[in-house]
Order: C-alpha cells, then sequence, then structure tokens
C-alpha cells in the first residue's frame, strides 16, 4: 500500500515537471503527545503546479487537474484518488500546496501506531 503511495506520488511529480526538472522528495517525522507522532512525506516539484480551484479535486477518482496559467489538463485522475484512499486507510491523510520550488507540493500525512507493550512474563509458582 505505502510503496503504491510512494510511486504513484512521484510518477505524477516527475509527469507534472518533465525531465530535467527538478523534484525533491522529504520526510519528517512529528512526535507526538502519545509518544507515537506523525510522517509526513513532502513532495515537491518545479512544474506548473495545480491551480487552487483544483485541489480539492485531484483527490476524486476519474479527475484530471489543469495547470495553472496554461488551463492544460494532465494526468487521468487515478493516482492521486488512490492515494487519497491508501492515506486514509492508514489513518492519514494527502493534500496539495504550492511548492516553494514553483510547482506543487503533495503533503501525505500518516500516524505512526504506538509501538506495542512488551508482553509481561507469566509467573510460574510450584
Amino acid at each position: 500500500d505505502l510503496v503504491t503511495v510512494v510511486g504513484n506520488v512521484v510518477d505524477n511529480a516527475m509527469e507534472a515537471c518533465g525531465m530535467g526538472d527538478r523534484i525533491r522528495v522529504t520526510a519528517e517525522f512529528e512526535p507526538g503527545a502519545d509518544a507515537a507522532g506523525l510522517v509526513r512525506l513532502l513532495i515537491d516539484d518545479d512544474g506548473p503546479g495545480i491551480a487552487v480551484a483544483e485541489r480539492a479535486r485531484v483527490f476524486v477518482s476519474g479527475v484530471s487537474t489543469k495547470s495553472p496559467g496554461t488551463g492544460e489538463g494532465h494526468g487521468r485522475g487515478i493516482g492521486l484518488a488512490l492515494v487519497s484512499r491508501i492515506a486514509q486507510r492508514h489513518g492519514g491523510r494527502a493534500s496539495v500546496d504550492d511548492s516553494p520550488l514553483g510547482g506543487a507540493r503533495l503533503r501525505i500525512e500518516l500516524p505512526l501506531a504506538s509501538a506495542p507493550a512488551p508482553a509481561a512474563a507469566a509467573e510460574t509458582t510450584a
């Protein structure tokens, strides 16, 4: 599941910005109050970006995005919908924003599961 998420978002970034342009993948950890925390995956590109009006729709299956400025559509509208569903299945979410590189930033946030407590040693009496 999570390999599919990373593969889809990196493929989308490569398709959006074209060969020779920049893509940056960053993973961040944010500790939680309950010691579990959150992992944030940021995929930035320097492509044309995703128009603000299109951002809420990019995670709907069958909807392709339009680039700001050109209005040209790209994508088949399957990859990011799948990314969103997988993130939600793991208790997380996916969103899109502007990238500091000039294009789009896809953000995937996933909670880390708390480590199970070690099993208590069973006491035996004779």
